[in-house]
């Protein structure tokens, strides 16, 4: 179990893109692979296990319990689905597998959403380096052709506005670095505020590098707009009600080696303050929206998320949308463990709010467009479940696949 703490981190040496989260569940869908459990149980226990060796390795463990929290409800989720071990195991591993492709263009997807945000001669305001919003920019820049310019804070005390700066300069984008305290002396000729997250609380509240709060406070104060691009795979149940709730985290450990040579400084003048505080919550009213790859939300619609993920594993159904198909090909009968699926996700299958899923198992799974088409249309499904039981189900979808 100690090598999958270095499995994680050398995940996150080979690709400097990669976030913690991905890198948690690509280095437990490795272990599994390599263990081989034999029954649910030794499998429940062994992940259980991993987890906690990978949260304890790292001491700002926020975003990679995220990680490793979804990836636990979608093991608990599967296993009540499958009578058949081997294709439960199977089907797991590939869907983690899957989960970490998805997750990876997920960054992609939320600077998509973002991009409509910046117009021409805006002036940005960002706080320490995020990928995100990094990507953002570039998008911004690149494929819109928008010209706006960049204003980066120092981020003390790991410099990491550095590091921003020397990106955007790469890229060919005007930028400028301020010293965290002129936060407020600029702001009057800033149009928006972009900040990363390592971590978005339940609340809708985000932990992010220290010195995000106060940035939120003047931007509340100064009615500019304060928008955080992030990830849903960054989304924790946790509910922090102020900065002083939050875990004390030595930060400078989790940092890339790239992000760490603009920390060397802060290395040899340490005090015993700043090598416990490298993180801060900003709550929830001092957040315009979330740009995420769901889309842009509001701080409230979080909670929703989180309990839509707890509810339902977005990789269960496509899954056994796949067994559909095939079993009406090979044998025009629903299976046992698809009936199965039915009897456990029947609510969900009823529910309006989950006919976004077509989308997702389109463009993630490879389910052909003609088989989730026929899915598109909810008010005929949700027409047809109406009141059936799991095998009035298995028929009335063999019904519509048909069609």
């Amino acid at each position: 179990m100690i090598n999958q703490h270095f499995q994680h981190h050398s995940f996150l040496k080979e690709d400097q893109d990669m976030t913690m989260p991905i890198a948690a569940i690509e280095s437990l869908v490795t272990m599994l692979r390599l263990k081989q459990p034999s029954t649910s149980s030794e499998l429940i226990n062994l992940v259980s296990k991993n987890i906690e060796v990978l949260k304890s390795s790292i001491p700002n463990n926020i975003s990679l319990s995220a990680g490793c929290d979804l990836f636990m409800r979608f093991v608990l989720r599967n296993t009540n689905i499958y009578s058949n071990w081997e294709s439960f195991f199977k089907n797991l591993i590939e869907n983690g597998e899957l989960f970490v492709k998805r997750a990876k263009i997920s960054r992609d997807k939320s600077a998509e959403f973002g991009v409509p945000f910046i117009k021409d001669d805006d002036i940005i305001l960002v706080h320490s380096y995020s990928r995100v919003v990094f990507t953002l920019l570039l998008k911004a820049r690149k494929e819109q052709l928008t010209r706006f310019k960049v204003l980066i804070t120092e981020s003390r005390p790991t410099e990491n506005g550095y590091l921003m700066a020397q990106k955007l300069n790469d890229a060919g984008i005007p930028c400028e670095v301020i010293v965290d305290n002129a936060v407020g002396y600029v702001l009057h000729k800033v149009d928006k505020i972009f900040v990363g997250a390592e971590g978005v609380a339940e609340s809708g509240g985000i932990i992010n590098h220290i010195g995000t709060y106060q940035i939120g406070c003047l931007a509340k104060v100064n009615n500019k707009p304060f928008y955080v691009i992030t990830e849903s795979h960054k989304f924790v149940r946790l509910f922090p009600l102020a900065p002083n709730d939050l875990p004390n985290m030595n930060y400078i450990s989790t940092l890339s080696d790239q992000e760490s040579e603009f920390s060397e400084n802060f290395k040899k003048k340490s005090d015993h303050f700043l090598d416990e505080h490298f993180v801060d919550f900003t709550p929830h009213e001092y957040i315009t929206a979330l740009v995420t790859d769901l889309g842009v939300l509001t701080p409230s619609a979080v909670s929703e998320e989180l309990i839509k993920i707890c509810t339902m594993s977005k990789f269960v159904i496509p899954t056994a949308l796949k067994e559909l198909r095939f079993h009406l090909s090979q044998t025009g009968e629903a299976s046992v463990p698809l009936r199965s699926f039915l009897k456990n996700n029947y609510s969900n299958i009823k529910s309006q709010s989950n006919y976004k899923l077509p989308i997702l198992i389109r463009e993630s799974f490879g389910v052909p467009p003609t088989l989730t088409a026929r899915f598109e249309r909810g008010e005929e499904v949700k027409r047809k479940l109406e009141g059936l039981d799991e095998k009035g189900i298995a028929d009335a979808l063999k019904e519509l696949l048909k069609k």
